[in-house]
């Protein structure tokens, strides 16, 4: 059986040549740091919970790139892919504020469920090729303990699709009151006048109807 706190790692001739090889994730957080998070902040209960276990995680850099991959064990399947971070340092500079701020970048987010199914009131939304896992708040709250750690001004990201802009949008206020103020407008249109589901206001945006 696999064990994800006792990695035996084998060195490739890749990574004799990778200069950011052996890197922690964000250059701070270790396994056993990333595990400790897992735990106190309910992400490995949540993840028990629908029946995920032996649970195993990976880490790789390059450059300011940093990116964590989790996959899992549901009973006597095999280990499948449940969640993909790529996050980086940056800094941000917001026109007519001659101060920058120096935020985390969440370039990529995937949390998925391959063991559940798509249904008539769970329907696939853009991008999706399985459910989620239901567990994005968890992976938030997570992030803004990083940014605190890190002594960082924020937490920044670019929503791929309308539906993780309006999820975003819960937690995540927009840097330019001008693209909160389209969005506003998109939820007035979709939700309130025309009375769209999530996964059809999703859909009507992603094919281009509005």
């Amino acid at each position: 059986m696999r064990s994800s706190m006792d990695e035996t790692f084998a060195i490739t001739d890749l990574e004799l040549l990778d200069k950011d090889a052996g890197r922690r994730f964000l250059d701070f957080y270790g396994d056993e740091g990333l595990w400790t998070a897992f735990r106190r902040y309910g992400f490995l209960d949540a993840l028990s919970r629908r029946g995920w276990t032996d649970l195993a995680i990976e880490t790789h850099a390059r450059a300011e790139r940093h990116t964590l991959l989790l996959s899992g064990r549901a009973e006597s399947g095999e280990m499948t892919r449940l969640m993909d971070l790529v996050v980086r340092r940056d800094r941000l500079r917001v026109e007519d504020l001659e101060s920058s701020y120096e935020v985390l970048t969440v370039d990529w987010l995937s949390l998925r469920d391959p063991s559940a199914s798509f249904t008539d009131e769970r329907m696939r939304l853009p991008g999706q090729d399985c459910p989620g896992l239901g567990v994005g708040e968890r992976v938030l709250e997570m992030l803004y303990r990083v940014v605190d750690r890190l002594d960082l001004d924020g937490l920044l990201t670019v929503p791929e699709h309308f539906h993780n802009a309006v999820l975003y949008a819960r937690e995540l206020p927009y840097v330019d009151p001008w693209y909160q103020g389209q969005l506003d407008a998109l939820n007035a249109l979709l939700f309130e006048r025309e009375g769209l589901s999530f996964a059809q206001a999703a859909w009507a945006v992603h094919w281009g109807h509005v």
